[in-house]
């Protein structure tokens, strides 16, 4: 399988439970886009954005607060971390899993495919 992105990963896992041996080939980190510079990272800093509107707009709702200010360093920090942990937990899932086999490097499909 080429690519542990956020489909083949569960793919890899669906296939060794089923008894078969997989080869999972990934040049990067696991979870592909989405999780390391995609979804999860944007979604994760739109979440502090919208905390950080929430407490400008306080006093509308009757709640008094001091100056709202954003520390980017730390939702970038908070971020990142999230990503960490997912990734982290991915790869333990792979490595103990027995008929998974993961691969480090580039690969690419030769020759033709037959679907009969």
């Amino acid at each position: 399988m080429l690519g542990g992105g956020m489909a083949g990963v569960p793919l890899a896992h669906r296939l060794a439970y089923k008894g078969l041996r997989t080869a999972l080939i990934e040049r990067a980190e696991l979870g592909g886009t989405c999780l390391n510079r995609g979804c999860i990272p944007t979604k994760t800093m739109i979440a502090s954005a919208r905390v950080a509107h929430q407490a400008y707009l306080s006093e509308q709702w009757g709640v008094e607060t001091s100056e709202v200010r954003v520390n980017l360093g730390r939702v970038v920090d908070r971020k990142d971390e999230l990503v960490r942990s997912v990734r982290s937990g991915s790869e333990r899932n792979v490595a103990q899993n027995p008929n998974v086999i993961l691969m480090r490097g580039e690969a690419r499909f030769t020759g033709s495919a037959s679907w009969s």
